[in-house]
């Protein structure tokens, strides 16, 4: 029954899946991981509520660091039904900053990419665009050699043009190793 599930639902647009997660606990399971394969793609809408979802997980985490004697505020912070960033394929990288308050980018941004790290995330797609030389640090934190398990396994990168002289082709060319498009527009 599953897999005919799935097949339906690929042939499904991405603005039709929420209703399926409706239907029942079956369409439910095989729809999660569909949906949630690009959550910083597509809306800002979508991106925003991606986020209050991570940024449950960085709770969660920050909450289990900390020790047992946070276990009542740990019951206190909403545990989400499924693991939603095991799912992340493609990673709008633009989207996700700019959902992230400016004061709070850089802080936030790292425990997001530490927490995909944590979880072994490895990402098939990657897209990023240059808004600016004022936000090269924020953009460069994909970069830092920690975080070069997530993008090891990219197989598609899509960057738009023109980006700062930085580490981002060096850093490719070291950590793709299954990089098989690497589109500027």
């Amino acid at each position: 029954m599953a897999d005919v599930i799935t097949k339906i639902l690929k042939d499904l647009s991405i603005r039709d899946l929420p209703s399926t997660l409706l239907v029942n606990r079956e369409w439910c399971r095989a729809t999660v991981p569909m949906y949630w394969k690009a959550p910083f793609s597509f809306t800002m809408k979508r991106s925003m509520s991606a986020l209050k979802v991570y940024e449950l997980f960085l709770e969660r985490e920050s909450v289990s660091v900390q020790g047992t004697a946070e276990k009542s505020a740990q019951k206190a912070i909403q545990k989400p039904f499924f693991d939603y960033p095991s799912f992340l394929e493609e990673f709008n990288y633009t989207n996700l900053l700019a959902c992230v308050e400016t004061y709070e980018r850089v802080r936030k941004v790292e425990a997001i990419l530490q927490m995909l790290t944590n979880h072994e995330i490895r990402l098939k797609t990657f897209i990023m665009d240059n808004t600016g030389a004022n936000n090269e640090r924020v953009y460069g934190l994909w970069t830092t050699p920690c975080y070069a398990s997530i993008f090891s396994s990219l197989n598609y990168v899509e960057i738009h043009t023109p980006f700062p002289k930085n580490n981002v082709m060096k850093t490719l060319a070291k950590n793709c190793t299954r990089l098989v498009c690497l589109n500027f527009k």
